[in-house]
């Protein structure tokens, strides 16, 4: 009997998920298992110096250990944090509002990632309006 083959992906997974893991919470159990799936699936994480930034700002307990699990078994990608400035400009032009882009605009260092690796984005909530996400034809893991 042949196994079956499973893809290997490099997540970008964003610190409302380090946040919720851990706790009681249904949807916190559930990020607790989406953590503990990706990292026994032998998926890899994207790791640049914003996604650390936020990770260290909001991880639980829960997640920092995942995370030092994650750095033993060599499972960070590293990826530069490259502005995009053809998305950012696509992200104004579509926000329909001009207070809503700089919201947008706080978390497109995930996209920007994403864009850079497997196109994989692992979020508790989402920010980002279904039809911009839809032109970058990023797909999403939620």
């Amino acid at each position: 009997m042949s196994k079956k083959r499973i893809r290997i992906w490099c997540l970008v997974i964003d610190a409302s998920v380090a946040n919720a893991a851990g706790a009681q919470h249904p949807t916190s159990r559930l990020c607790s298992d989406f953590l503990t799936s990706a990292r026994s699936v032998c998926h890899r994480m994207a790791w640049s110096k914003m996604i650390k930034a936020e990770w260290d700002k909001h991880q639980s307990p829960f997640a920092t250990q995942w995370l030092v699990s994650m750095m033993q078994l060599k499972k960070l990608r590293n990826v530069n944090d490259e502005e995009l400035e053809e998305l950012r400009k696509a992200i104004e032009t579509h926000s329909g509002d001009p207070n809503v882009a700089p919201i947008m605009l706080k978390d497109v260092h995930l996209m920007e990632a994403a864009l850079a690796t497997d196109s994989r984005i692992a979020l508790h909530w989402m920010t980002m309006p279904v039809d911009i996400l839809a032109d970058l034809r990023a797909p999403l893991i939620l």
